[in-house]
């Protein structure tokens, strides 16, 4: 899939890193709103969630994101009941090197993936840049820590 536009052309990619099931996932940029929910995710899920933001919507890569989600009620509980983790909030744009935001904004043929990990206390953060293709999830290029 190709985008038309040039500009941030990101993905929110979710996924629970945890050994407890949790639910009730959301992350939101403060001043915007929410930007991800999700009903229910299981411990060490291997899956992301993605959600994509062209380009051609005119968004930027957020200064900050804030995550929340519940524990799993006890068994026999009622759903969204849990006890409430969070919000945590995870800085973002300041840790992603200027001259990837800058190579994104300039090719319509690269996405960078904003890499969400829930733990068991708080939230890993780390980023991709992948390049698209024909595949739909891409090529991976660099990601963060290499």
């Amino acid at each position: 899939m190709y985008r038309l536009a040039v500009g941030e052309h990101f993905a929110y990619a979710f996924t629970n890193a945890g050994d407890e099931e949790i639910e009730d996932v959301s992350a939101a940029v403060p001043g915007h709103g929410e930007v991800y929910g999700q009903a229910g995710m299981s411990g060490h899920s291997k899956a992301f969630h993605l959600i994509n933001v062209w380009a051609e919507e005119g968004r930027r890569v957020p200064e900050v994101l804030q995550v929340r989600w519940r524990k799993l009620p006890e068994p026999g509980g009622k759903p969204y009941t849990g006890k409430p983790v969070g919000p945590y909030t995870v800085k973002v744009r300041e840790r992603i090197p200027p001259e990837i935001l800058k190579q994104v904004h300039s090719s319509a043929d690269l996405q960078l993936r904003l890499i969400f990990a829930i733990q068991n206390q708080g939230v890993d953060f780390r980023w991709e840049l992948r390049e698209y293709g024909w595949e739909v999830i891409g090529t991976k290029l660099l990601r963060s820590g290499e």
